[in-house]
């Protein structure tokens, strides 16, 4: 889905950043030129998140319709190959995506944004060093992150100090 000109011009304009999913979707909720058809779209689609410009908003949504043309199950190998094709996406964001997506299948691209959720909320909430355990008790307090997400740290995080969030990110990598 192309981001509408309406969509675009209305939060550009009208939303105070920074604005989270539900700041955005009852802004967009207000705007009497979008479809309803449209606004649910939007609101299925655009991930959890505090965005701090309209930009986000735009890439998020593309990256989000970029992966609804993706067959899951699929891999991390697979999301990278798609991802690559993302002309409309700047590079350094699909370099980014590259080095952060977990290494593991996915089934949905709700699945793969709820994985870079964790680990962005790893990066912006833990304060470093920090033990596993402090970690998971940081990820356990954020709702924004799925609940799957929550338990692969308690999981699969070995048990060591992390000096900061790559030590995290190499950790599940390893």
């Amino acid at each position: 889905m192309n981001v509408k000109k309406e969509v675009v011009e209305h939060i550009q304009k009208h939303i105070v950043y920074p604005a989270s999913k539900t700041q955005i979707i009852e802004a967009c909720n207000k705007m009497m030129d979008v479809s309803q058809e449209d606004k649910e779209w939007f609101e299925k689609n655009l991930p959890e998140w505090s965005y701090r410009n309209a930009d986000e908003i735009i890439r998020a949504v593309q990256i989000v319709d970029h992966l609804g043309h993706v067959d899951y199950p699929t891999t991390k190998k697979e999301l990278i190959k798609a991802c690559n094709k993302m002309t409309d996406v700047p590079k350094a964001y699909r370099e980014w995506f590259e080095r952060n997506l977990p290494e593991r299948s996915y089934n949905s691209p709700n699945d793969v944004i709820g994985a870079l959720t964790g680990i962005i909320h790893v990066r912006e909430h833990v304060t470093y060093p920090a033990a596993k355990n402090a970690i998971v008790e940081t990820c356990h307090k954020m709702t924004k992150v799925p609940e799957a997400y929550r338990e692969l740290f308690l999981r699969y995080l070995p048990e060591r100090v992390y000096d900061n969030p790559d030590d995290v990110i190499k950790a599940f990598k390893t």
